[in-house]
């Protein structure tokens, strides 16, 4: 499975929702991250915070689509804060996650990919996830909008 094309696609997406997003509420500021395909885990996410504070240091709201080769049981609590279904170690997951403040405002229920990471059925998994994110982005902006105004 080639993974430049999940990040190219899902960085534009996330590129027109923090365009949507700063041109809605002027004073926020957003980091951005890759971490490349190559990696154990593969992410392309963005920070945001108002009122002057620094996204790296103090983010309001987090955005991000990451695959992660997990080679250990996760903790339990990481495991239930972002809700990780049950997977044998050294499974592809693959989960987008949308936080305000701490809370879920967004996000997508993480999947466990097959693993024949060379298989249709793999490609497909991550093909039909990356559609269901880059649509999550463009129906959240609005409440995202509202969120990050009133904070």
């Amino acid at each position: 499975m080639e993974w430049s094309w999940v990040q190219s696609r899902i960085e534009r997406a996330i590129d027109e929702f923090c365009t949507r997003i700063k041109s809605a509420v002027p004073t926020v500021r957003i980091s951005r991250y890759t971490l490349p395909p190559e990696t154990k885990t593969f992410a392309v996410g963005a920070d945001f915070a108002t009122g002057g504070r620094d996204p790296d240091d103090e983010s309001e709201l987090s955005v991000f689509l990451e695959r992660a080769t997990h080679r250990v049981p996760p903790d339990p609590g990481y495991a239930a804060r972002y809700r990780l279904p049950p997977y044998e170690p050294g499974s592809d997951l693959i989960w987008f996650f949308l936080e305000h403040k701490g809370e879920d405002v967004g996000s997508l229920d993480p999947i466990v990919l097959p693993p024949d990471r060379d298989s249709k059925e793999y490609e497909d998994g991550v093909r039909e996830y990356l559609q269901a994110a880059e649509l999550r982005l463009i129906e959240r902006v609005d409440p995202i909008v509202d969120l990050l105004g009133a904070s």
